[in-house]
């Protein structure tokens, strides 16, 4: 279980434009996208409106936050968004019940989540995201990271100290410690992007050929 964001969350409408913006050099025209741990599903609804997608698959752990995006969606979603799937980070099989579904993706996407899980949670994601990705394709990951072992701003300290009153399984994750489980995936460190509000995003890339 995760402290994913509820549906209404503010800071997922926040982080969306800054996202889509380092997003969109990434994908190729028609992608199809993976995104883990979707919450309220803003994020298929706002990239897909923007992009050329031709499947954005979303998902989640928490079985109310997929009944919530079934309902969204079948009121009205851009083209491409495609209706949600449960998928726990932490299940191992995940990556295989959901590959069934995707097939081979360019891009497995996944915003706020490995600072309100277990750090298995990551590995998890890693894992399944190289089952996932076709050759070339990447992992796109946003969120509040630690740098050399180090805060980024006093701001992350407080946030980090927050999370582990909470759950001491939670936290803020060193980039290096991210990078060293993507390689263990074969996923190479490919960039990092300097974000709003003391946030980064890590792009991770499968071997093959890139665009």
């Amino acid at each position: 279980m995760t402290g994913k964001p509820s549906p209404g969350n503010p800071a997922a409408l926040r982080n969306a434009g800054p996202t889509l913006d380092a997003l969109r050099p990434l994908l190729p025209a028609g992608a199809r996208v993976f995104e883990a741990a979707s919450g309220g599903g803003h994020h298929a609804v706002c990239f897909c409106e923007a992009l050329d997608i031709a499947q954005w698959h979303t998902s989640d752990a928490d079985p109310a936050l997929v009944e919530h995006m079934t309902v969204r969606f079948a009121a009205g979603a851009p083209d491409g968004v495609v209706p949600p799937v449960r998928a726990d980070m932490c299940d191992p099989g995940w990556a295989d019940a959901v590959f069934a579904v995707t097939g081979p993706v360019d891009a497995v996407f996944n915003v706020n989540m490995i600072h309100v899980a277990p750090w298995a949670a990551c590995l998890g994601l890693l894992a399944g995201a190289a089952r996932l990705l076709r050759d070339g394709g990447f992992v796109f990951m946003y969120g509040p990271y630690n740098v050399d072992g180090a805060y980024t701003s006093p701001g992350n300290a407080a946030f980090d100290a927050e999370l582990k009153a909470k759950n001491p399984e939670w936290g803020l994750r060193d980039i290096e410690d991210v990078r060293y489980a993507a390689w263990t995936n074969g996923l190479a460190f490919e960039r990092r992007i300097d974000m709003p509000s003391n946030n980064l995003s890590l792009v991770l890339r499968k071997a093959g050929v890139t665009h």
